[in-house]
Protein backbone atom coordinates (compact mmCIF):
# COMPACT_ATOMS: atom_id res chain seq x y z
CA UNK A 1 0.00 0.00 0.00
CA UNK A 2 2.53 2.25 -0.20
CA UNK A 3 5.78 3.30 1.50
CA UNK A 4 4.26 6.45 3.64
CA UNK A 5 2.06 3.68 4.84
CA UNK A 6 4.86 1.49 5.79
CA UNK A 7 6.43 3.71 7.90
CA UNK A 8 6.05 6.26 10.54
CA UNK A 9 7.44 10.01 10.36
CA UNK A 10 11.57 10.07 10.94
CA UNK A 11 11.48 13.21 12.45
CA UNK A 12 9.33 14.51 15.59
CA UNK A 13 9.04 17.14 17.72
CA UNK A 14 10.24 17.51 21.45
CA UNK A 15 8.44 17.97 24.84
CA UNK A 16 9.25 21.55 24.65
CA UNK A 17 8.45 21.84 21.13
CA UNK A 18 5.07 20.24 21.60
CA UNK A 19 4.50 22.64 24.49
CA UNK A 20 4.92 25.86 22.32
CA UNK A 21 3.11 24.55 19.15
CA UNK A 22 0.07 24.05 21.48
CA UNK A 23 0.70 27.24 23.52
CA UNK A 24 0.93 29.24 20.46
CA UNK A 25 -2.34 27.39 19.38
CA UNK A 26 -4.18 28.77 21.72
CA UNK A 27 -3.05 32.27 20.99
CA UNK A 28 -4.07 31.95 17.40
CA UNK A 29 -7.64 31.16 18.61
CA UNK A 30 -7.73 27.27 18.73
CA UNK A 31 -8.72 25.80 22.02
CA UNK A 32 -6.81 22.73 23.15
CA UNK A 33 -7.90 19.47 21.65
CA UNK A 34 -10.02 21.38 19.23
CA UNK A 35 -10.02 19.39 15.08
CA UNK A 36 -7.87 21.84 12.82
CA UNK A 37 -7.87 21.23 9.26
CA UNK A 38 -4.70 23.88 6.85
CA UNK A 39 -5.95 24.75 4.12
CA UNK A 40 -3.59 26.39 1.49
CA UNK A 41 -3.74 28.30 -2.11
CA UNK A 42 -1.34 28.97 -4.20
CA UNK A 43 -0.72 32.45 -5.47
CA UNK A 44 2.39 34.50 -6.99
CA UNK A 45 2.94 36.54 -3.95
CA UNK A 46 5.32 34.30 -2.53
CA UNK A 47 7.84 34.01 -5.81
CA UNK A 48 7.58 37.25 -6.60
CA UNK A 49 8.48 38.40 -2.77
CA UNK A 50 11.13 36.10 -2.08
CA UNK A 51 12.77 35.78 -5.61
CA UNK A 52 11.47 39.75 -7.28
CA UNK A 53 14.59 39.45 -10.15
CA UNK A 54 12.73 36.27 -11.35
CA UNK A 55 9.89 36.06 -14.19
CA UNK A 56 7.45 33.35 -12.49
CA UNK A 57 4.57 33.76 -15.21
CA UNK A 58 5.20 30.67 -16.45
CA UNK A 59 3.82 29.29 -13.18
CA UNK A 60 0.39 31.08 -12.91
CA UNK A 61 -1.32 28.23 -14.29
CA UNK A 62 -1.11 26.83 -10.63
CA UNK A 63 -2.45 29.68 -8.93
CA UNK A 64 -5.67 29.56 -7.40
CA UNK A 65 -8.22 32.37 -5.49
CA UNK A 66 -8.13 31.80 -2.13
CA UNK A 67 -11.93 32.57 -1.86
CA UNK A 68 -12.38 30.04 -3.74
CA UNK A 69 -12.05 27.90 -0.52
CA UNK A 70 -14.29 29.86 1.58
CA UNK A 71 -17.20 27.24 0.84
CA UNK A 72 -15.11 24.01 2.04
CA UNK A 73 -13.78 26.24 4.52
CA UNK A 74 -17.05 27.16 5.79
CA UNK A 75 -18.09 23.50 5.67
CA UNK A 76 -15.29 22.16 7.62
CA UNK A 77 -16.26 24.75 10.56
CA UNK A 78 -19.82 24.15 10.43
CA UNK A 79 -18.88 20.23 11.10
CA UNK A 80 -16.38 21.72 14.26
CA UNK A 81 -13.34 22.11 12.29
CA UNK A 82 -11.07 24.97 13.05
CA UNK A 83 -9.66 26.07 9.60
CA UNK A 84 -6.31 27.65 9.43
CA UNK A 85 -5.27 29.29 5.93
CA UNK A 86 -1.49 28.66 5.44
CA UNK A 87 0.76 30.61 3.28
CA UNK A 88 4.44 32.26 3.98
CA UNK A 89 3.26 35.54 1.28
CA UNK A 90 -0.41 36.06 0.69
CA UNK A 91 -2.05 39.05 -2.07
CA UNK A 92 -5.13 38.65 -0.59
CA UNK A 93 -6.62 38.18 2.95
CA UNK A 94 -9.01 35.42 3.85
CA UNK A 95 -11.72 37.53 5.43
CA UNK A 96 -15.17 36.12 7.33
CA UNK A 97 -17.18 36.55 11.04
CA UNK A 98 -16.59 32.76 11.56
CA UNK A 99 -14.10 32.91 14.40
CA UNK A 100 -13.23 28.92 13.48
CA UNK A 101 -11.88 30.22 9.61
CA UNK A 102 -8.20 32.17 10.63
CA UNK A 103 -6.17 34.01 7.98
CA UNK A 104 -3.29 32.35 9.97
CA UNK A 105 -1.26 33.47 6.20
CA UNK A 106 -2.05 36.91 6.86
CA UNK A 107 -1.82 37.45 11.07
CA UNK A 108 -0.05 34.84 12.92
CA UNK A 109 2.32 33.05 10.45
CA UNK A 110 5.79 32.35 12.27
CA UNK A 111 8.17 29.36 10.15
CA UNK A 112 7.73 27.16 13.77
CA UNK A 113 3.95 27.32 13.33
CA UNK A 114 4.03 26.49 9.72
CA UNK A 115 6.00 23.59 10.68
CA UNK A 116 3.62 22.48 13.72
CA UNK A 117 0.44 23.49 12.26
CA UNK A 118 1.09 20.80 9.09
CA UNK A 119 2.14 17.95 11.11
CA UNK A 120 -0.75 18.23 13.56
CA UNK A 121 -3.61 19.42 11.31
CA UNK A 122 -6.89 16.60 10.64
CA UNK A 123 -6.56 17.43 7.49
CA UNK A 124 -4.47 19.35 4.95
CA UNK A 125 -6.62 20.86 1.77
CA UNK A 126 -4.27 22.32 -1.48
CA UNK A 127 -2.51 21.69 -4.21
CA UNK A 128 0.80 20.10 -4.32
CA UNK A 129 3.11 22.94 -3.75
CA UNK A 130 5.64 24.05 -0.87
CA UNK A 131 4.12 23.54 2.43
CA UNK A 132 1.63 20.50 1.72
CA UNK A 133 5.25 18.48 1.60
CA UNK A 134 5.49 18.61 5.65
CA UNK A 135 2.11 17.33 5.81
CA UNK A 136 3.13 14.58 3.57
CA UNK A 137 6.39 14.29 5.66
CA UNK A 138 4.26 13.51 9.02
CA UNK A 139 2.03 11.46 7.25
CA UNK A 140 -1.13 13.92 7.25
CA UNK A 141 -4.50 12.96 5.20
CA UNK A 142 -4.17 15.18 1.99
CA UNK A 143 -6.75 16.39 -0.10
CA UNK A 144 -4.75 18.03 -3.26
CA UNK A 145 -6.98 20.12 -4.71
CA UNK A 146 -5.73 22.34 -8.23
CA UNK A 147 -3.65 19.44 -8.44
CA UNK A 148 -0.95 19.82 -11.53
CA UNK A 149 1.37 18.83 -13.24
CA UNK A 150 -1.14 15.55 -13.44
CA UNK A 151 2.45 13.90 -14.09
CA UNK A 152 3.34 14.74 -10.35
CA UNK A 153 0.42 12.53 -9.35
CA UNK A 154 2.10 10.00 -7.17
CA UNK A 155 -0.27 8.55 -4.53
CA UNK A 156 2.20 8.58 -1.43
CA UNK A 157 0.10 6.82 0.86
CA UNK A 158 -3.72 5.42 0.85
CA UNK A 159 -4.87 8.64 2.89
CA UNK A 160 -5.56 11.38 0.41
CA UNK A 161 -7.17 12.39 -2.55
CA UNK A 162 -6.41 15.15 -5.87
CA UNK A 163 -8.89 16.77 -7.41
CA UNK A 164 -6.71 17.94 -11.35
CA UNK A 165 -6.81 22.11 -11.99
CA UNK A 166 -9.51 22.73 -14.19
CA UNK A 167 -7.99 24.56 -17.40
CA UNK A 168 -9.22 26.00 -20.54
CA UNK A 169 -7.69 25.98 -23.76
CA UNK A 170 -7.34 29.48 -24.66
CA UNK A 171 -7.53 29.25 -28.69
CA UNK A 172 -10.83 27.01 -28.07
CA UNK A 173 -12.29 30.50 -25.94
CA UNK A 174 -11.67 32.50 -28.48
Amino acid sequence: MGFFNRTTPHLQFTEKEESLGRERLRNIGVPEGALFVCIYSRDSTYLSSAIPSGNWRYHDHRDADIQSYMQAAQQLSARGYYVLRMSAAVSEPFTTNDPRIIDYAATHRDEFMDVYLSANCRLFLGPAAGIYAVARIFRRPIACVNYIPLSNAATWSGQGLFIPKTLRCAAAIS
